[in-house]
């Protein structure tokens, strides 16, 4: 069951390839939840697709789950296209 808690919780969050759900951590009635993506993915601008050349490390409050907060981490890939530099909408 500990096992298939990311893919629950990728499913309610409405999280897709190349995202995944990386760990769930719960501290009290705090939850954090790590996004990551796959290593080599492709991120589509414009109809082109790019890799990513590095990261921002972001986290965002989620409306709670049941009685805790809930905090989402993910790393955040920067790519470079022809109009400069680029963050990938999570």
């Amino acid at each position: 069951m500990i096992n298939e808690l990311p893919r629950f919780f990728e499913k309610i969050l409405n999280i897709n390839e190349p995202w995944r759900i990386e760990k769930i951590e719960q501290d009290g009635n705090k939850v954090n939840i790590y996004v990551n993506f796959k290593r080599g993915a492709k991120f589509e601008i414009n109809g082109k697709k790019y890799g990513a050349y590095d990261t921002v490390k972001k986290t965002w409050r989620h409306l709670n789950l049941f009685q805790y907060e809930t905090y989402i981490h993910a790393r955040v890939p920067r790519i470079k296209t022809e109009d400069g530099i680029k963050i990938i909408e999570v």
